[in-house]
């Protein structure tokens, strides 16, 4: 990878086992330096394909595009060093608390600040569901959702409409809950089997709330 100087385009793309276009929307994105010119010909150097593994390496370690994005911008290393690698590698979420309804981990500040600005006001809007809470190290919440918030950033579209949709699942859980508990027989006295059974109802039914298109 470090013999050659200088690349076309598509010599780049092939280098780096990506297509052109990835190329072009990396650059677009402030990822990448924009190459130099020879009359009306871009030149990529070796630079550009090192910075393209280093993406790529980030990428496969599941890092989001737009934490890779501010790295770049502040100045971050992106190689080994990079404080994203040891994000990426580091341990496990903190974990809480363990109990009947799951595990509680802590969330990373820089995921919070991240989601944020994904979707301004989502915070907000899942501390007053109580998925999100304040505990004395921090925000916590469910394991599954602290996923969820780390893939955010990278497909958060209409800000609006997924802070109602979250709203409408979470209105439609407790109303399902609250049928499940109907006549006075809480959710954890039925027999598992049927629990069970109710709960994958309930997971298919807020799933499709979730993904079904927002009503204007």
């Amino acid at each position: 990878m470090g013999e050659r100087e200088s690349y076309t385009l598509h010599e780049l793309a092939a280098a780096a086992r990506m297509t052109a276009r990835n190329v072009r929307a990396y650059q677009t994105r402030g990822l990448l330096p924009a190459p130099l010119r020879d009359g009306r010909t871009a030149v990529y150097q070796a630079g550009h394909l090192t910075r393209l593994a280093q993406i790529r390496l980030l990428r496969d370690a599941q890092v989001p595009l737009r934490m890779i994005l501010i790295a770049v911008r502040s100045g971050e290393p992106l190689d080994h060093t990079s404080p994203l690698h040891r994000w990426a590698n580091g341990p496990r979420p903190d974990v809480v608390r363990k109990g009947a309804e799951g595990v509680e981990v802590l969330i990373d500040p820089q995921v919070l600040d991240l989601v944020e600005e994904a979707v301004p006001g989502i915070l907000d809007c899942l501390v007053g569901l109580d998925l999100v809470r304040e505990h004395s190290r921090g925000l916590v919440a469910a394991a599954a959702l602290v996923e969820l918030l780390l893939q955010l950033p990278t497909v958060a579209a209409g800000a609006g409409q997924l802070l109602s949709m979250i709203v409408g699942a979470a209105e439609l859980s407790e109303s399902l809950r609250g049928l499940i508990s109907a006549e006075d027989q809480p959710l954890d006295l039925l027999p598992d089997g049927r629990r069970q059974e109710l709960a994958h109802v309930a997971a298919v039914i807020v799933a499709a709330c979730l993904t079904r298109p927002a009503k204007h």
